[in-house]
């Protein structure tokens, strides 16, 4: 997903930084120290870090839909490589947590409103955020990434305690999301 201002690139730093955080906490006890797959990870971070400026606060380049696809492809396929259990893949998948609440809320939505799925659309709450509310787009995106940050770190910490306090507060997290999310779009668009 992108569409405002230092959304993709400030999802997938974090994003990325996270798997690598995530790999040094618990996968490289079983595995060389160094993996070749968390250097792609960290140095794809990195490579983000160096667009941000290029696209926030103001773009003068788009990542656009080729970069966006390319790079969640790519976080894909870490995220399988990389675990060893169902527990690292919920826990690393949940690193993109926003995107994917923000995602199944809006086709809901649009689903339940009996709306073409492959026409394009700007209903994606943080779409409405920055063009019903008139926010501005770095707003929107440090949000969604300070968000998917407390996620994330919040993830890695519970991970030790298994797969069902993992997955609890994912829909704890879920919940939340959903709650904000109707509240914000009742006043704008049938839900």
């Amino acid at each position: 997903m992108d569409g405002i201002n230092g959304i993709a690139s400030i999802t997938d730093i974090i994003g990325f930084g996270l798997i690598t955080l995530y790999y040094y906490q618990f996968l490289h006890i079983n595995m060389m120290p160094v993996s070749r797959f968390t250097v792609l990870a960290a140095c794809i971070a990195f490579s983000c870090l160096g667009f941000l400026p290029f696209n926030m606060p103001k773009a003068k380049v788009f990542m656009g839909d080729v970069g966006s696809i390319l790079l969640g492809f790519v976080f894909a396929g870490l995220i399988i490589k990389l675990s060893r259990s169902f527990l690292d893949f919920v826990c690393m998948a949940a690193f993109l947590f926003p995107f994917y609440a923000d995602e199944l809320t809006t086709i809901w939505i649009r689903f339940r409103n009996h709306e073409k799925l492959s026409q394009p659309h700007r209903k994606h709450l943080y779409q409405l955020f920055v063009n019903e509310y008139q926010i501005a787009h770095w707003k929107i995106t440090m949000l969604y990434g300070l968000t998917q940050l407390i996620i994330g770190l919040s993830i890695i910490l519970v991970h030790n305690y298994g797969l069902s306090i993992v997955l609890l507060l994912l829909t704890f997290y879920f919940i939340i999301f959903i709650l904000i999310s109707f509240h914000f779009r009742r006043k704008l668009i049938p839900v």
